[in-house]
């Protein structure tokens, strides 16, 4: 809004809960991962090491640990993205909080001067 006289608002408490619930989906997904490498591990010893079992391993191993490290990287980036949000309610305190102390300064000088 080019030229518009309208206060710029921003709901940092909305913010913070918003980091909060990407913190929880972090948890969750984390948690997933873990369950599924977990099952994956714990079902690859059905398969067995006989000769259908090693070309089983040798078709599906590699996707199979692709997909729980995508699942555990899928977890980072919403951890990463929760502590930019963080950061960004950190630093629009930062821009308000300057903005108070320049209209207290000019204000001031406005009494003053």
């Amino acid at each position: 809004m080019s030229g518009s006289n309208e206060p710029i608002k921003v709901d940092t408490e909305m913010l913070k809960q918003a980091a909060y619930n990407l913190l929880q989906v972090q948890q969750h997904v984390q948690s997933a991962a873990g369950r599924l490498r977990q099952e994956c591990n714990h079902n690859s010893d059905a398969i067995g090491d006989d000769k259908t079992g090693k070309e089983f391993h040798e078709k599906y191993d590699d996707n199979q640990e692709a997909l729980i490290d995508s699942a555990f990287q899928s977890a980072d980036l919403v951890e990463k993205t929760s502590d930019e949000v963080r950061n960004l309610i950190h630093a629009l305190g930062n821009v308000e909080q300057n903005s108070i102390d320049a209209g207290r300064r000019l204000t001031s000088e406005n009494h003053n001067g």
